[in-house]
């Protein structure tokens, strides 16, 4: 079976830093595929509060977002008390969604590659929306902040 082969980002506009808590470990004594996950959730929702928006309004109070897929690549162990950076791009934004990229580092050092993709989604209407300018406009306003800087 062949594997699934992600590529780092050119950039990651964010950065969240985290500490592996007990919670992350599984039986085998080291941080699991679900506890990556919700590393790289709580990174996404640290991203998003910095544009000033949520999972639930993407910036024009009725779009939220449905994950629909999801990939891990793992590259290094993770254990109790280590230190880990997230970092998080958004790329590939299309008229009904986007997706998200993430690195996980501990020491410098590459220990997961994520992607996620997102349907952007009107959540009282149950039905497809479009990705919302303010979401853009936020995106571009923290990257144009991000070369200033």
């Amino acid at each position: 079976m062949g594997r699934v082969n992600l590529k780092e980002q050119d950039e990651y506009e964010f950065t969240h830093r985290l500490t592996v808590q007990v919670g992350h470990i599984n039986y085998g004594g080291h941080v699991g595929y679900d506890a990556i996950l919700a590393m790289t959730w709580e990174a996404r929702v640290n991203a998003f509060h910095v544009l000033g928006i949520s999972e639930l309004d993407l910036g024009d109070g009725r779009t939220g977002m449905l994950m629909r897929d999801l990939a891990v690549n793992f590259r290094e162990e993770l254990f109790m008390f280590d230190d880990v950076v997230v970092e998080s791009h958004i790329g590939e934004i299309t008229n009904h969604g986007f997706r998200m990229f993430y690195r996980l580092r501990k020491a410098g050092r590459l220990v997961a590659l994520v992607e996620t993709g997102f349907a952007t989604f009107d959540l009282k209407g149950r039905s497809r929306a479009p990705v919302p300018d303010a979401f853009r406009e936020a995106l571009d306003r923290h990257r144009i902040n991000l070369r200033k800087s």
